[in-house]
């Protein structure tokens, strides 16, 4: 298969100002991530810029990776805590909770079994001493009521 360049492109690279626009913006983004002051990130941008148009100049290279390379060993030798001045006791997570859960048996058989339950706890209350005797006498009544309507009232 013939691979072929669209007619548009161009095999020369992007020219050097715009690489180093480029290297400029996203270094700028990167700083302002990282919460470094203002003058410091400018100072720091413009050395790793300088640094990198010396070296890519030249050897010729990518000017962004290398102004990128410039800044990550200008920011280990300025300080590893670059921004703990400006952020005070900023964490990246809140404290973890490692208690324990107490385990509870969750019900999944469904409705009926959940009313079923609730009826017999009801009713094992009712059933209870105090209760008892109003309960026995008003089942009875209605048994009785029950009995007269359909065998006797006809």
């Amino acid at each position: 298969m013939n691979r072929q360049k669209p007619s548009g492109a161009s095999s020369q690279p992007p020219p050097v100002a715009d690489q180093l626009e480029t290297a400029h913006r996203r270094m700028l983004t990167y700083l302002k991530a990282l919460h470094i002051p203002v003058q410091k990130r400018y100072e720091l941008i413009a050395q790793s810029l300088a640094d990198a148009e010396k070296t890519c100049g030249q050897n010729g290279g990518d000017y962004v990776a290398e102004a990128m390379r410039r800044l990550d060993s200008l920011l280990r030798a300025y300080s590893p805590d670059i921004c703990l001045n400006e952020l005070g006791n900023l964490q990246a997570m809140p404290p973890l909770n490692r208690g324990s859960m107490i385990p509870v048996v969750i019900d999944r058989s469904g409705p009926f079994t959940f009313f079923s339950t609730m009826f017999i706890n009801v009713a094992g209350k009712l059933l209870r001493p105090p209760l008892r005797l109003y309960v026995l006498l008003i089942l009875l009544a209605a048994a009785a009521g029950l009995y007269w309507r359909y065998f006797i009232g006809q």
